[in-house]
Formats: structure tokens, C-alpha cells, sequence
């Protein structure tokens, strides 16, 4: 893990030559607005391609342009048709719900979409107590989420072990980077701060569908009182 450092306006953090390449977005929930931004930085050659397990939370709208979407479970091969195709797989906030597969089959099917040469980031939640950076907010935040981890079966710092796990999986050139990612009132305007905070309200019902504890019926409304003060 690097030192922490604020990331702004830069979401692509591998060493790639971004003009033509194949990308494959997965997020906690795909709407479509990575890719959206993405698009206007990129070539129109570029193929865009936002995944999510739940064809609900995908983009109601028609996608533009060289902008597609489709439902994969990384807890499964991908198709024969996206084997060994993406210049970039990215994806945050998903691997959490790989246990029942393991963190090691999810990484090996995500590997398994990349071209020769392709680069895999992946962006997940550090629930690290021991940072002397916290908030009192964001430390109530990380309690809640590092439970909910474990509930799900992946280990409440499985984001510690991912780069081991890369590794493993035959990736090169892996590296770790901490962020701090501003969320709430911190980002200084209404706006931002309703959409930094929106992810966990969309997602929240799924997670207390997957667990089905007595610990997550009481999530929702934690996270509403915590994420907007952060």
C-alpha cells in the first residue's frame, strides 16, 4: 500500500495507451457513468462495456454510440465471446460478493477476459481501523462495512489480500495504491454529496437480501446517518 493521496478528476490509474482499447466497466452499480465519461476521453474507435449482475441496475436508456452493456456474474467464466478480449477490465466495489466462488475463481474469470497484455484494476473498500486519517463518521462506516464483510464471507480486510491474490492468478506488474475518496458533506455541495452517497442506497437492498441477518435490516438507515456527515 502506497501512502494515501486524494485522487481527483483521474479514475484509470494503469499504464495503457488509451485510444483504441477495449474496456469492460463493473461496478457495484453499473449506470453507466464511467463510461459516459470515459467516452469523451477516449477514441470513437474505443469499445465501451458496462457489466452488472442485475440487469436492473443497468441503464434504463439506449447506450450511444460504441457503448454497450450486458449482465455477467464475476462469480462465473465469461463468455466464450469475451474471453481473452479486453484491453482494461476494471471493476469496483464488487468482488465482496465472490464467496461464493472465493476471491481466487472471481480473479481468475476477470483475468480470464483479458486481451494479451491487458490490465485489470480493481478498486475496493480498505476498511483499515488502524488509519489515523479517520473520521469519527468514517470509522462508523468502516465497523459497519467490515462486519458486512465478514457476514458475506470474504473476511472483513479481503482488500489487503487482493494483491497477493493477483499474483497468483499469473497478473505482472501488480501494484496497490491507497486513495482517499471524499464522500458527504466533505465534497462541499449538496449535489456531489447526494451522488457520492447514492451507490450505497441503490446497493443496500441487495446486500441485506445476500446476508439475510438481523445485523443488515439495521444497515440502511446506519449508512444514511453516517455517509451524509462524512
Amino acid at each position: 500500500m502506497s501512502d494515501a493521496q486524494t485522487v481527483s478528476k483521474k479514475f484509470i490509474f494503469c499504464q495503457i495507451w488509451l485510444s483504441s482499447e477495449l474496456i469492460l466497466n463493473g461496478n457495484l452499480s453499473c449506470s453507466g457513468t464511467v463510461l459516459r465519461d470515459l467516452q469523451k476521453q477516449l477514441s470513437p474507435t474505443a469499445e465501451l462495456v458496462g457489466a452488472d449482475v442485475m440487469p436492473s441496475f443497468l441503464p434504463k436508456e439506449n447506450p450511444s454510440g460504441n457503448i454497450r452493456y450486458l449482465v455477467q456474474d464475476i462469480c462465473e467464466p465469461f463468455a466464450s465471446d469475451l474471453q481473452s478480449k479486453f484491453d482494461l477490465t476494471i471493476i469496483r466495489f464488487v468482488l465482496a460478493g465472490a464467496a461464493k466462488v472465493g476471491l481466487e475463481t472471481a480473479v481468475r474469470n476477470l483475468v480470464g477476459s483479458l486481451a494479451p497484455g491487458g490490465w485489470l484494476q480493481v478498486i475496493e473498500l480498505d476498511t483499515n481501523l488502524e488509519s489515523p486519517d479517520l473520521t469519527p463518521a468514517l470509522k462508523d462506516l468502516f465497523v459497519i462495512m467490515s462486519s458486512l464483510f465478514n457476514k458475506l464471507g470474504v473476511g472483513s480486510n479481503f482488500a489487503q489480500t487482493l494483491d497477493t491474490i493477483f499474483k497468483n492468478a499469473g497478473l505482472e506488474n501488480v501494484s496497490a495504491r491507497r486513495a482517499e475518496l471524499p464522500a458527504g458533506k466533505k465534497l462541499g455541495n449538496e449535489i456531489d454529496s447526494k451522488n457520492s452517497i447514492e451507490p450505497f442506497k441503490i446497493t443496500i437492498p441487495s446486500l441485506i437480501s445476500a446476508s439475510q441477518s438481523k445485523f443488515t435490516n439495521s444497515l440502511s438507515w446506519k449508512l444514511s446517518e453516517i455517509l451524509p456527515d462524512h
